[in-house]
């Protein structure tokens, strides 16, 4: 699985630099293939992505190129990417995912209802197509899977969004300056961010609404993403399919369960652009 993050400043105060990588190093242990960041500008939204592990994208340097965005940024996504579908080779299946409407970053492995032409092959892609086309609550609706994720209007440059169903992971606490931080994990929030936190807790299958200017959170709708579990565990759904090397291409299905002995490692899945030309599936 991969891991996410995100953050929302208080006016002034904001997360420094070098706790911004710290969290980004902290997430590295769920995601090892891609490293993605958004940054939520009063009237723009800037990204970064890259393929490789949080501690290869991030250089020397890093702390001093980040500072400037870093302090116009009102919210920031972030995202380590354990890679199910599409290669990490092409940018396209790396998040933050860019979309018409949102950008988002999501943790899990989901389905929807139907397929949508997108840029890349990532099932992350598929749902923000379905939110953008239905609807938040609609489009959400209309997905089976895992889900965690954390998405941003890019017309508005306003609204931040967080959602997960029982399936997914998400935290989120306040610290002591007044800065929310969400992650996959209450860990990775305390070992990058040393001030005092304080903990709140997150209804499953509710949409929360943050909105930036008025520092006011909602809830406009509460979807629920469906369960995948009495299909993914099914002998009938794994019919056929592989895990092996030369079958990389899952039909949005990765064992949640830790590799097992003579299991490839991740890395070996991918066919990238060789002679092959294999597409492979997150």
């Amino acid at each position: 699985m991969c891991r996410i993050a995100g953050i929302i400043q208080n006016g002034d105060a904001k997360v420094t630099p070098t706790e911004l990588k710290d969290l980004l190093l902290a997430m590295e242990y769920g995601g090892r293939d891609a490293t993605g960041m958004a940054f939520i500008l009063d009237n723009e939204i800037v990204y970064s992505k890259a393929k490789g592990k949080a501690s290869q994208v991030i250089k020397e340097d890093f702390c001093d190129k980040i500072a400037p965005v870093l302090n116009k940024a009102k919210a920031v996504l972030l995202h380590t990417r354990s890679a199910t579908h599409g290669s990490p080779k092409d940018n396209r299946n790396n998040h933050p995912i860019i979309g018409r409407k949102f950008v988002m970053v999501h943790n899990g492995i989901v389905e929807t209802d139907q397929k949508y032409k997108a840029n890349g092959l990532t099932d992350t892609e598929q749902m923000l197509m379905s939110i953008e086309t239905h609807g938040i609550e609609k489009g959400l609706n209309k997905t089976t899977g895992w889900v965690a994720t954390l998405f941003a209007d890019m017309d508005s440059c306003d609204k931040v969004y967080w959602y997960t169903n029982p399936s997914g992971s998400l935290d989120i606490m306040q610290d002591e300056r007044g800065i929310w931080i969400l992650a996959s994990t209450e860990a990775i929030i305390s070992q990058a961010i040393k001030t005092k936190l304080e903990e709140y807790k997150i209804e499953d299958n509710t949409v929360y609404e943050y909105c930036l200017s008025k520092r006011q959170v909602k809830i406009p709708c509460r979807p629920h993403v469906k369960s995948a579990y009495a299909k993914w565990y099914s002998m009938e759904y794994w019919k056929g399919k592989s895990y092996g090397k030369g079958n990389r291409y899952l039909d949005c299905a990765y064992a949640s369960s830790p590799i097992g002995a003579g299991t490839p490692e991740p890395a070996e899945w991918y066919y990238g652009d060789d002679e092959k030309g294999a597409k492979g599936g997150k």
